[in-house]
């Protein structure tokens, strides 16, 4: 969804395109951090949770809660990703690099609110992926055979997960523009 996000800010009067290669995977790995990171804490809160009834205000809350922060988390790391990508490409030297660094997270705030609102329309599809497929899981891991919890839930992501990327990376740029 990052690259999707970032997609989305060509100018008005310019044709969208992807990003190249390397720089869209130093986008990608801002986006990969930040959705691992809010799925872990996810997880890790609804670990209990297994034994309860459904409900829809848990999926709507996780829509909108994963949208956010995710947005909010990318906009932490994807200006460190940028400097990085600058530093790999030989246009900032170390200490350069360092300083953009330190007023990147001296910013963090500023800069995850900013990410957080450009991108919201994106996050929330984001977050109706990450809630449907934790739906999935939810039921799938309510199953009483073992390898049908462990093989199901690694699917599911790994489905999802693909899914994303691969539209992200190869649909027609004309409408990832137009999803944030």
């Amino acid at each position: 969804m990052a690259l999707v996000a970032r997609l989305a800010r060509t100018l008005r009067f310019e044709q969208p395109e992807h990003l190249p290669l390397e720089f869209g995977s130093f986008v990608a790995a801002s986006g990969f951090l930040s959705g691992a990171l809010i799925a872990f804490l996810t997880t890790w809160i609804a670990k209990g949770s297994l034994e309860s009834t459904f409900s829809k205000i848990r999926f709507i809350l996780v829509i909108f809660g994963f949208g956010i922060s995710t947005g909010f988390v990318r906009g932490i790391l994807n200006p460190i990703s940028v400097s990085s990508f600058d530093l790999y490409k030989g246009f900032l030297t170390t200490k350069e690099f360092f300083d953009l660094v330190a007023n990147h997270l001296f910013r963090f705030y500023l800069n995850g609110m900013v990410e957080a609102v450009f991108t919201l329309f994106t996050g929330l599809l984001g977050g109706v992926i990450f809630s449907s497929g934790c739906l999935i899981i939810w039921l799938t891991l309510r199953s009483k055979t073992q390898i049908i919890r462990y093989i199901a839930s690694f699917s599911v992501m790994l489905v999802l997960s693909m899914a994303v990327i691969i539209f992200s990376s190869t649909g027609p740029p004309e409408l990832l523009s137009k999803l944030d």
